[in-house]
């Protein structure tokens, strides 16, 4: 039932009557006096924003168009005026005073409009924050969080790493952390899950992604699956991931752009704001070579003398954070300020070493295929924009066929340069080049003709000294410091 307002009628005390009046939910929120029809009107001001001219409306965050129809609806339903030329006039404020940007962005701060790249545009976050509360913790929570963490993390030094990565992500998403988290192991009820639900309630449900298929979102053609997010979570790799993963992944990982191409849409670039947090029961969930300096990786187990005191701790604390997860993540957020991140930039470090990972290394079995990549991999994977199909493959000493090349250079990431073989870069024709994830990154497209190409390659690739074009011909000739 709705709260009712008693008005009171008339002078003498034994004549009086009282009048129950019914208020609408805007009238109990701000009264019914005549001077609060203007704080109603200042809400819907700061509610209703222009977005390329269309009017954005940001209730609980879900920063959907509104009709002209929509905002008069809510203006008639406060009551507040009583002719329809009143609510035209209310609405007509409204828009005259909303605030205006020009286009939608995604930055994990919370000031609701950011500039673009150039300063030359006020852009509209659409990065929904979650709650930010801290509360001071109790004793008992203290060891439960400590608890959990000793029976996580054995070791101290790699407790404290994945420690700072957790805070670095919580506390600072606009600081992309530029490194992958893995844990794994076959012990099952390690905690490895729950961590991962406490970092989806720290930065936030709207700014996470835990696919179904997870792989298949980071290695596929669309990819959209990584705007406005600050978190993928990879639940359970699976044993045999092969490379294509872990070189799918890279430049999701390190690049401050990404190239997303959602389905039915045009490709478009993003920054990328997103860290990678895996899972697996498996003993080789991802093949990696000794040169990645992206992966963390972290063994989880317990063996049958730690199993019981492990798993009561890991459910102890289950429990207390399920119980109000807002208190518990409260809670946490405190916990995570005394973390010391004054020296923390993985960013600019690297993965540490860790000696779970260097078993991952040493049983990183492949095909003939996957161990190629592994190898082209070190050599240029990351410096090459462009690379020339047959020259990759010429020194290999070993029978890959033209199929198996193919199927290489699409997991490693690449794409074939397609406009009918009549573009020749070094007098090669189209149809032997492909272009690398750095040089899709670059914006290097597969329909591009020489003289696009050549002007990306001056301008992006450190190498190159000279770039001249043949209009004729149709040749590009790229001169660089080393062998291009």
């Amino acid at each position: 039932m709705k709260p009712m307002k008693t008005v009171v009628v008339g002078d003498n005390e034994e004549t009086q009557v009282k009048i129950e009046v019914k208020l609408n939910r805007w009238k109990r929120q701000f009264g019914i006096e005549s001077d609060n029809k203007q704080k109603f009107v200042d809400y819907l001001i700061r509610r209703f924003w222009l977005v390329r001219g269309t009017l954005v409306d940001t209730a609980h965050g879900d920063h959907k168009n509104a009709s002209a129809a929509y905002v008069k609806s809510l203006i008639e339903e406060s009551q507040y005026w009583d002719v329809k030329s009143e609510v035209n006039d209310v609405y007509s404020s409204i828009i005259e005073q909303a605030r205006v940007a020009d286009d939608y962005s995604y930055k994990p701060v919370h000031e609701q409009t950011i500039s673009d790249d150039n300063s030359e545009q006020v852009m509209f976050n659409t990065y929904r924050a979650p709650l930010s509360s801290r509360k001071i913790p109790t004793q008992s929570e203290i060891m439960l969080w400590e608890a959990f963490w000793l029976h996580l993390l054995k070791n101290e030094d790699e407790r404290k790493q994945v420690q700072q990565w957790v805070a670095s992500l919580a506390l600072h998403p606009e600081k992309r952390t530029g490194i992958a988290i893995l844990l794994h192991g076959t012990s099952t009820g390690t905690g490895k899950g729950t961590l991962g639900e406490v970092l989806t309630e720290l930065v936030g449900r709207e700014n996470t992604a835990k696919p179904m298929n997870a792989v298949q979102s980071l290695t596929g053609r669309f990819n959209a699956g990584l705007e406005g997010k600050v978190l993928f979570i990879v639940d359970e790799l699976y044993e045999g991931g092969s490379f294509k993963l872990a070189n799918g992944i890279k430049g999701k990982i390190t690049e401050p752009t990404l190239e997303v191409e959602p389905k039915g849409e045009e490709m478009r670039k993003i920054n990328n704001y997103c860290n990678f947090y895996a899972t697996s029961n498996h003993l080789t969930p991802l093949w990696l070579d000794d040169k990645d300096r992206r992966w963390e990786v972290y063994s989880i187990e317990y063996d049958e003398h730690t199993k019981d005191k492990h798993q009561v701790a890991i459910r102890a604390f289950r429990k207390w954070f399920e119980e109000d997860k807002a208190h518990a993540i409260a809670v946490i957020r405190e916990l995570l300020m005394a973390v010391d991140l004054a020296s923390y930039q993985p960013w600019m470090d690297g993965a540490k070493d860790t000696e779970a990972k260097r078993k991952l290394i040493s049983n990183s079995v492949s095909s003939q295929e996957d161990d190629f990549e592994v190898h082209w991999n070190q050599r240029e994977f990351d410096e090459k924009m462009v690379v020339n199909m047959t020259e990759v493959f010429a020194d290999e000493g070993r029978r890959i066929s033209t199929g198996q090349r193919t199927s290489i250079l699409t997991n490693l990431g690449c794409k074939k340069l397609d406009n009918r073989g009549n573009v020749k870069i070094n007098g090669i024709q189209s149809r032997n080049w492909w272009i690398t994830p750095k040089g899709l990154s670059v914006g290097i497209s597969v329909n591009m003709n020489g003289r696009e190409i050549g002007d990306i390659l001056s301008t992006s690739h450190p190498d190159v000294t000279e770039v001249t074009y043949n209009e004729e011909s149709e040749t590009l000739v790229v001169s660089t410091k080393t062998q291009f």
